[in-house]
């Protein structure tokens, strides 16, 4: 799977809402540190495309090694949780009175933010800057920003609860010759102070 360092690091300082210094601003944002943020969102990504689709790739190949009955419907549960939080509305912290939110789903909402912000693609092909700025023109900026790290941090759970325990037993089964070692060079590796050649990659 992916490299989880920068998402631990941006998870480890969330996005908070305070009071508002005045009546003008209902909430003030803490914490809302746009590097981390971009960091973050590049890893994220292959949780949405589906020619990456990293969670449920590297589970399904979990499965087809896993002997364990219980760890493979614990597997199982993880990713139908995962996939239904996609389907489901954001936390409405207060935004769902507008009706520019009405029947927009957590996935609707990362990808706007994402591609509609102009991120990693100078266009996006689902019209979404379009989308974005309608958002940001009906909710109020701190709670829209909340809601979306919100939504973030919950797509990304089920990968770091399932993460240690398919990272452990396919070490185990590397390391003993149950399964062939991995061939794509790690990239952490790669900007080492030595980078070992593809064969030696161990997971």
């Amino acid at each position: 799977m992916i490299s989880t360092s920068p998402l631990r690091r941006w998870s480890a300082s969330p996005v908070r809402l305070k009071k508002g210094p005045n009546t003008d601003a209902l909430y003030a944002l803490e914490n809302p540190a746009i590097e981390s943020t971009v960091a973050a969102l590049a890893l994220l990504r292959q949780f949405l495309l589906g020619r990456d689709d990293a969670l449920k790739c590297a589970t399904a190949a979990y499965l087809r090694h896993s002997g364990d009955d219980r760890r493979i419907e614990w597997i199982k549960a993880e990713i139908a949780s995962f996939e239904a939080f996609l389907t489901g509305s954001p936390w409405q912290f207060g935004i769902e009175s507008h009706a520019v939110v009405k029947d927009l789903t957590n996935r609707q909402l990362i990808e706007t933010f994402i591609y509609g912000s102009g991120f990693f693609h100078r266009q996006s092909n689902k019209n979404l800057e379009d989308r974005l700025s309608e958002l940001v023109a009906a909710v109020p900026r701190e709670q829209l920003v909340f809601c979306f790290h919100g939504a973030c941090r919950q797509l990304l759970r089920p990968a770091f609860v399932v993460a240690p325990v398919i990272y452990q037993d396919f070490a185990h089964w590397t390391n003993s010759g149950w399964c062939c070692r991995p061939t794509r060079v790690v990239v952490t590796r790669l900007f080492a102070d030595s980078a070992p050649a593809a064969s030696a990659v161990t997971p």
